[in-house]
């Protein structure tokens, strides 16, 4: 491997996992392949969301609410960056360095990769 060059694992408790390597686009198509495992298994789309977000940033503190229509919040240990998902209008909203959004759509874009959240979130490192 070289300079700035990434291997990237992903891999499911059912014990389904793929790997790539290659450059900073490698991370976020590393990171829709695992939201399209998570979908292709039966997993809502606003779960699959947060599993992929909570386990990419994993030092972040992660709160799942099922009894408020899934909503949930990925929250780094350095303000503002964060990634809050309103499960009831399944609306999702990714902050970075500032308190205006990085990213925000509908939950159901993440399935498109050309919608930049998987970027925008591999950004936030």
């Amino acid at each position: 491997m070289s300079a700035g060059c990434y291997s990237c694992e992903a891999s499911r408790y059912t014990g389904h996992n793929f790997s790539r390597t290659g450059f900073e686009p490698a991370i976020a198509q590393t990171l829709f392949d695992a939201f399209d495992m998570e979908i292709r298994f039966g997993t809502s789309l606003g779960e699959a969301a947060f599993l992929i977000t909570a386990s990419y940033q994993d030092s972040w503190h992660r709160e799942y609410h099922p009894e408020a229509a899934g909503s949930w919040s990925v929250v780094s240990p350095r303000p503002p960056r964060r990634v809050i998902y309103e499960g009831g209008s399944l609306h999702l909203v990714l902050y970075g360095r500032s308190e205006h959004p990085v990213w925000q759509g509908h939950v159901a874009d993440l399935q498109v990769p050309a919608a930049g959240y998987f970027t925008a979130l591999a950004s936030l490192l």
